[in-house]
């Protein structure tokens, strides 16, 4: 089995745990699930992981190898997806998950549970729905890097949470106005408020929402919104701008 070699894959125990789950999937020890029928149960073997990651006292070096490993098997976990979303995005908007910002165990296990939304989305539980209005203001707040490549990145990210749990999610606009309300003429990052309310209302989110907290003599003026909007490049010119 090849990973990429970063910190987690360079485990002793990451290669074998990957190739057993793989190995219970092949040989049917996992039961096997039919296209289009969702499990009402994990497996036992699964149970004990799923205990684990949920449970926010179990040491994060744990947690964080339990989501590498469904990261590197996620086609194993995929029909348990509903099982899953609530403990990952846990982890992944905890206050400690690993890094800082948004880091590559957080676009890893992100992707991976987007992977899954034509199987499960967290509409599905109350507590999902929260942790994905988390996730989202979480991304948002994080967005903004020094690196285009990377800033790009980011907003593709959420671009994909936006259309794939747009049935769920509640925009954090606070987080969006202050992306456009720096005043240092020599910082680039205000572009970013703008950057995200283009992905918002390219979702059919309203470009703002009165109840969303923020002093209404502070907000653009109806006036200069429609100029602002009007002049914004669309998302997908903004996600490939060099």
């Amino acid at each position: 089995m090849e990973f990429e070699m970063d910190e987690l894959n360079q485990h002793e125990c990451m290669t074998t745990m990957s190739g057993l789950i793989k190995h219970m999937q092949r040989n049917e020890i996992t039961p096997k699930v039919e296209e289009g029928v969702t499990p009402q149960d994990l497996p036992p073997w699964m149970k004990f992981l799923h205990t684990k990651l949920g449970n926010p006292s179990t040491q994060l070096n744990i947690r964080l190898f339990i989501a590498k490993l469904i990261v590197n098997s996620e086609e194993v976990f995929r029909p348990y997806a509903k099982f899953w979303i609530g403990p990952i995005l846990q982890l992944v908007v905890s206050g400690n998950n690993g890094g800082t910002g948004i880091h590559y165990m957080v676009v890893e296990t992100v992707v991976t549970l987007l992977s899954w939304s034509s199987i499960a989305t967290p509409t599905e539980l109350a507590k999902d729905e929260i942790l994905a209005n988390r996730l989202l203001e979480f991304l948002m707040t994080h967005a903004f890097h020094e690196k285009k490549a990377v800033f790009r990145h980011n907003l593709e990210i959420i671009k994909t949470v936006l259309e794939c749990w747009k049935d769920c999610l509640s925009i954090p606009y606070k987080v969006i106005y202050h992306g456009f309300s720096g005043t240092d003429p020599d910082k680039k990052d205000n572009s970013v408020g703008i950057q995200l309310l283009g992905l918002a209302v390219a979702n059919n989110f309203p470009p703002f929402d009165p109840k969303c907290g923020i002093n209404s003599d502070r907000s653009i003026p109806d006036s200069e919104t429609s100029t602002t909007m009007a002049a914004m490049p669309s998302p997908s010119a903004a996600l490939s701008t060099n």
